[in-house]
């Protein structure tokens, strides 16, 4: 019946309980009230709702009619049920509200509820009890609480906590002090007074945990409450102050280069104060971190000493400080309860100091460089030196050296050489360089003896130049002679200098002459079309090997010089020839200055422009277009032009100047600026032409004199202005020379350096290099009639 009336029991309860959770305030679990009691001792505990939850006690709800249960929920079960008071021995007990336990029992432990209700109100909390084990040494996982006493402060005392209600004040209970495992007992400064331990000096030493052990008698039996606790030695009051920087400090200076990582850090000592809030933070230009736009992080670290002195470390880390980062205020501050400091600390650009074995090896290195460099560009570029200090510092050899030529030019007459030395080489050096050449052919008066005018020649040159090839050994008569003279005069006398400019490859030759100049001397090879330009390596050679001489003169009176040059053959001239194309109308060449003073002489002379249409023009120009309406154009078609038959060449002859029957039928005498202009032959023929009748004859050569009439009748005209012929062969020229014999079955036009040979009464042209000697010393007066029976010497000149 008995456990019938239990289970009946169980089931009423559990039912109330269900309707009153139902209508319950439940506070839920506070954890933060976790009650530990070690096993088979006591334990007190009071319901909290009557300390923090209800403003009112509990004899005030008793008496208001509301009453207190209890029950629980065993631990790792979610079942509550009701405590069981009717344990053998009154284990557990309630009195009011608190709940006992003598003694506590492992499986005690769990979630313990106290509700206050009646019909109308309910309220309840719940809170965790937990019954841990103990060793020998009271050593267990219970959370022990930690008293702080101050280092050197006079005596202190610690009580032995908790044990305030269970047992009345009549009883004597009995106190043992322990430190860890070990009794309180003659300890030089800690003293046991009952409840108290009293601490004379606080040391170091005296950091601990401390156990009090109370027993007491209660209905015949003893029960023991053991309470243990962490005495903690701490910083003397007394000893308190400020916060202390150790950094940064006035000493260090954080010297950084742009993009390097900037770390600052700010450490900072506290003394134990209680209840004091310690604190450290950074301001850059007088803002937190996180409100300015650099990227900065700032991580901190707190130490503790033994007598809880706190040392805290921020450090401000920039990865990749820039130059105004480095000019910015960073300032460290910190704060507790006995004030508060700040320190700045000091940052700026690094300054790289000198490192004199890097700046000995890169110097070093630098003049290893320097000399690498300049050897390579004096190799590349030797040519261009030697010619620059040449034109500024070199030695004019033209002043008072009694030379009247500064190049003799000897090469194959006859031959491809000859188109080489007249039109490229004598164009160049002439032209761009201002050389003086001597060309025999061109520079020679005719009659005279070969042999006497080359010697005489190479004697009044500063250089001989000798245009090597196979032809200049197989047929190069006179140039063997020029070769062997000139290098007798430099061995003998050393006043001519030999350059040899290799034209085409020579093979093995047995004219010792020759062999022995290409052993001795230099040669300057020519390459064709890479040593076209004057701005190549073979003009600059060519260059080096010249006399040294001043540009000076001819660059104050070359442009007067040339427009006198032009102008004098186009006066002397029937007609001018323009042959017309899209170079032609270039501002600066010496065309367009050949056009307007043509067109100025065929308005006031006798020289008549005839126009050429080689190839149309890109743009019209006006000067072209007023021509047309009063000059003859006669257009070049190509293919269709070729033949001497067709209409170009009908049309030319028609513009050309009618020649007598007694001229030559073959030839017509042109001149062209390109082969022909020579400054300072146009210079020396002026000179010759101011000098005095009597000294004109006896300038001449041998046996050249004309007759006295025909003499003072055409003072001041040359005898031969223009050499330069255009020659019209058909077949097989009696002009051709031997080494060019190969037959042409159609008629062409050819130009050839030309002079006139006296033969009987009339004139015979013989090409360059062959020469006929002259019957007679006496040049015939029709041959000189020839060249000066008519205004204009030349019959047309070439533009």
């Amino acid at each position: 019946m008995g456990l019938l009336w239990c289970m009946v029991s169980l089931c009423f309860y559990g039912i109330l309980q269900s309707d009153a959770s139902e209508r319950c305030d439940d506070w839920g679990l506070d954890t933060m009230r976790q009650i530990q009691v070690f096993e088979d001792e006591p334990a007190r505990i009071k319901c909290p709702l009557f300390e923090h939850f209800l403003k009112y006690n509990y004899s005030t709800a008793h008496s208001a009619g509301l009453t207190l249960i209890w029950y629980w929920t065993r631990q790792d079960r979610d079942l509550e049920e009701p405590i069981n008071f009717r344990l053998p021995e009154n284990r557990i007990s309630k009195e009011k509200d608190v709940l006992w336990f003598r003694p506590t029992l492992l499986n005690d432990t769990g979630n313990y509820t106290c509700m206050l209700r009646n019909t109308t109100y309910c309220s309840k909390v719940a809170f965790p009890l937990e019954v841990v084990q103990k060793d020998n040494c009271f050593r267990s996982p219970m959370k022990l609480p930690v008293h702080r006493i101050y280092l050197e402060y006079g005596v202190q005392k610690i009580s032995c906590p908790n044990v305030d209600g269970f047992f009345p004040s009549s009883v004597k209970p009995t106190i043992t002090w322990y430190k860890e495992c070990h009794k309180v007992e003659n300890f030089i400064n800690v003293v046991s007074e009952d409840m108290n331990l009293s601490f004379l000096i606080a040391m170091v030493s005296n950091n601990g945990n401390y156990t009090c052990v109370v027993s007491y008698p209660e209905n015949g039996r003893t029960f023991h409450l053991t309470r243990t606790l962490t005495v903690k030695v701490v910083g003397s009051p007394h000893d308190a102050s400020s916060p202390q920087f150790q950094s940064p400090n006035d000493r260090v200076t954080y010297e950084k280069e742009p993009g390097e990582e900037l770390l600052i850090p700010c450490k900072v000592y506290f003394t134990f104060l209680k209840d004091s809030r310690n604190e450290v933070w950074w301001t850059i230009d007088g803002k937190k971190p996180e409100d300015t736009n650099i990227d900065v992080t700032v991580n901190e670290s707190i130490s503790l000493s033994q007598i809880e002195d706190e040392t805290r470390t921020q450090i401000l880390s920039i990865k990749k400080v820039t130059a105004e980062d480095l000019k910015r205020s960073y300032v460290c501050h910190a704060r507790n309860a006995k004030g508060k400091v700040d320190r700045s600390a000091k940052v700026k650009q690094k300054v790289i100091t000198p490192k004199y074995t890097v700046e000995l090896a890169c110097g070093f290195g630098a003049t290893v460089l320097l000399v690498v460099i300049l050897i390579v560009v004096y190799h590349v570029y030797w040519l261009e030196m030697v010619l620059f200090y040449r034109a500024h510092f070199g030695t004019d050899e033209t002043i008072l050296d009694g030379k009247e030529y500064d190049i003799y030019v000897s090469y194959a007459r006859n031959a491809e050489e000859e188109e080489f030395v007249l039109l490229t080489l004598r164009g160049v050096l002439e032209n761009e360089f201002g050389y003086k050449l001597c060309i025999f052919d061109r520079d020679s008066l005719p009659g005279g003896i070969v042999t006497d005018e080359t010697l005489s020649f190479i004697q009044k040159s500063r250089r001989l130049l000798v245009v090597l090839s196979p032809n200049y050994v197989l047929q190069g008569t006179q140039a063997l002679l020029e070769l062997k003279a000139g290098l007798e005069n430099m061995a003998s006398r050393g006043n001519i200098n030999v350059i040899l400019v290799q034209y085409k490859a020579v093979k093995e030759t047995k004219v010792k002459e020759l062999k022995r100049a290409k052993t001795v001397l230099t040669v300057i090879k020519w390459k064709g079309e890479k040593s076209k330009y004057p701005q190549g390596r073979f003009w600059k050679q060519l260059q080096v090997a010249m006399p040294v001489k001043k540009s000076s003169r001819w660059s104050r009176s070359g442009e007067q010089d040339t427009v006198e040059a032009v102008f004098d053959f186009i006066q002397r001239s029937r007609r001018m020839i323009v042959v017309l194309s899209p170079d032609y109308v270039t501002e600066k060449s010496i065309s367009m200055l050949e056009f307007k003073l043509g067109v100025m002489c065929q308005n006031s002379i006798a020289t008549k422009l005839i126009v050429v249409e080689y190839r149309p023009l890109e743009h019209p120009h006006p000067g072209i277009l007023q021509l047309k309406e009063s000059v003859s154009f006669v257009s070049w078609k190509g293919e269709k032009s070729k033949h001497s038959g067709s209409k170009f060449w009908k049309a030319l002859r028609l513009a050309l100047p009618l020649r007598s029957l007694s001229a030559s039928s073959g030839w017509n005498e042109s001149c062209s600026s390109q082969s022909d202009i020579s400054l300072d032959h146009v210079q020396r023929r002026r000179s010759r032409l101011k000098e005095p009748p009597e000294l004109q004859s006896s300038g001449r050569a041998s046996g050249a004199s004309p007759a006295p009439g025909m003499m003072s009748k055409h003072r001041g005209k040359p005898s031969a202005a223009c050499r330069c012929c255009v020659t019209y062969c058909e077949g097989e020229s009696h002009l051709r020379s031997k080494s060019r014999a190969e037959i042409h079955t159609q008629p062409q036009w050819e130009t050839h350096l030309c002079k006139p040979v006296p033969q009987e009464s009339e004139t015979q042209w013989i090409q360059n290099g062959t020469r006929l000697e002259p019957p007679a010393p006496q040049i015939s007066a029709l041959a000189l009639h020839h060249f000066t029976d008519l205004s204009n010497n030349n019959d047309f000149y070439i533009l």
